[in-house]
């Protein structure tokens, strides 16, 4: 489910793992998909076919957990982010978010153009 959201804070001890295969099924909800997307395929391959673990220091290092926290100061760090999204408005995060996510599988010119139409349709940029 981790691999679903946009952003993630876990507790300092959280684990992450997709440990489907010894059970004799491949990862659901896009996990053989968006996981080699958002730690490289290595590290994916690793979780996926040998049924590795992430501690969340990996998970941060990896790039799958933004930060990781005392289990106490889970709830209080999430809010925190949490409430500095919801300070900016929806179009905006509506819209890097596509253009995050349409980039990703295009040609860096073309992710550039993406960016550019997409901007532009926010209004005049500030220079």
């Amino acid at each position: 489910m981790a691999l679903l959201c946009d952003l993630i804070v876990c507790a300092a001890d959280a684990r992450f793992g997709l440990p489907e295969t010894g059970l004799g099924l491949i990862p659901g909800v896009g996990g053989t998909q968006t996981l080699p997307r958002a730690i490289g395929l290595g590290r994916a391959s690793a979780l996926l076919l040998a049924g590795e673990w992430l501690d969340a220091r990996a998970a941060v290092q990896s790039g799958l957990a933004l930060r990781a926290v005392p289990r106490p100061r889970l709830d209080a760090s999430a809010r925190a982010l949490a409430r500095r999204v919801a300070r900016i408005e929806p179009t905006v995060l509506r819209v890097a978010k596509a253009a995050v996510r349409r980039g990703l599988d295009v040609p860096l010119a073309e992710g550039l153009g993406l960016e550019r139409r997409l901007g532009s349709a926010l209004g005049p940029s500030v220079e």
